[in-house]
């Protein structure tokens, strides 16, 4: 799945939590998503913290290791309605990021396809 479709399937979950909350503002849509992605960051630690063994007994006799995999995918699909809610075009935003990353650590840009690297327009930023 490419980014674009996953952007498309959290388009379809943005407009049903419209509908079932439309009397939330869009800054309140905003917060309630930056509200949940702390939780689902909460349960993917506590993921973590049981793949470690560092958790109480009684936490380690219910945990199984798909839960890692399952808070994962729950913080990735957070951060996608955030970026949602807030405008944010995700595909241009990780291109952009890795680049610097690239730069950064002294990685060799050469080595990406043009077709992966962020357009040189900026939007005016």
């Amino acid at each position: 799945m490419t980014i674009k479709q996953f952007s498309q399937l959290h388009k379809h979950i943005d407009d049903y939590f419209r509908k079932t909350h439309p009397d939330l503002s869009e800054r309140e849509r905003i917060l309630a998503r930056l509200s949940k992605i702390s939780e689902e960051l909460g349960e993917l630690n506590n993921a973590v913290l049981s793949e470690f063994s560092w958790q109480r007994q009684e936490k380690l006799d219910v945990y199984e290791h798909h839960e890692l995999e399952t808070e994962w995918a729950d913080v990735v699909n957070t951060l996608f309605s955030f970026a949602l809610a807030s405008n944010i075009d995700v595909e241009q935003a990780l291109k952009k990021r890795i680049v610097k990353i690239y730069d950064r650590l002294g990685l060799d840009l050469d080595e990406l396809s043009e077709e992966d690297l962020p357009s040189t327009d900026t939007g005016g930023k």
